[in-house]
């Protein structure tokens, strides 16, 4: 019997940047993660050789605190200038790439956040877990590989927060309340063109399983408010 091959890319990858808003990148497959984290390496590449000849780290240990300074730099907003969101997925599947894991096999579901000063990247599993609310809301789609999104810790604070009037910061969880009684832990969803002269547009929503069989419960269109 062929063993099953450890799993080496995530699925997803949540960053909290606080506990309401963050970023999610999604990942269809090992190329597409290794590929996103060679965007953060090729161009440090030469920094990190010329480190390595005097520091007490190896290249892989130098190419993880790269990623990790640039992700708590973000976080503390101490760069002063509009977030590059590529650079922040580059960045974090760079991090994931080079942590070590347990029987080297990747997580479904990543998680990086702070602890007091300091960067925690670990496995996500209170997104494996279906509550019939969503966790997270990602804007974007994951073949375009997400983009910002909105925390919810409770299914008390999604209702709290999809209830209130849209803003231009925050819209989507608003949509999905009214679309669906019951989601998946991770949805996705962005604004979608319905026609040529680019005058209708609508929003496309949709769950991210993560290899489960929890199906959404949409809201018949006569019974939205």
């Amino acid at each position: 019997m062929n063993k099953k091959q450890a799993r080496k890319h995530p699925t997803l990858i949540v960053i909290k940047i606080n506990k309401k808003e963050g970023y999610g990148f999604g990942f269809l497959n090992e190329k597409d993660f290794k590929e996103t984290a060679q965007m953060f390496f090729t161009p440090i590449e030469a920094t990190i050789e010329e480190r390595n000849k005097d520091a007490m780290m190896n290249k892989e240990e130098l190419k993880l605190l790269a990623g990790v300074n640039f992700i708590l730099d973000i976080m503390n907003d101490s760069m002063g200038r509009e977030v590059d969101i590529d650079g922040i997925r580059w960045a974090s599947a760079g991090c994931i790439m080079q942590t070590p894991w347990e029987d080297d096999e990747v997580p479904l579901v990543v998680v990086i956040e702070k602890a007091g000063d300091e960067l925690t990247i670990r496995e996500g599993t209170e997104y494996l877990k279906q509550d019939g609310y969503p966790k997270v809301i990602i804007i974007g789609s994951k073949s375009s590989g997400g983009g910002k999104a909105h925390l919810f810790s409770t299914r008390k604070a999604y209702n709290k927060r999809s209830e209130q009037a849209p803003t231009d910061d925050m819209w989507l969880p608003q949509i999905i309340a009214k679309a669906y009684a019951q989601t998946t832990s991770v949805m996705y969803g962005h604004p979608t063109v319905e026609d040529d002269e680019k005058t209708s547009i609508s929003v496309a929503c949709y769950p991210e399983d993560l290899e489960s069989d929890y199906k959404v419960m949409e809201i018949k269109p006569s019974k939205r408010a």
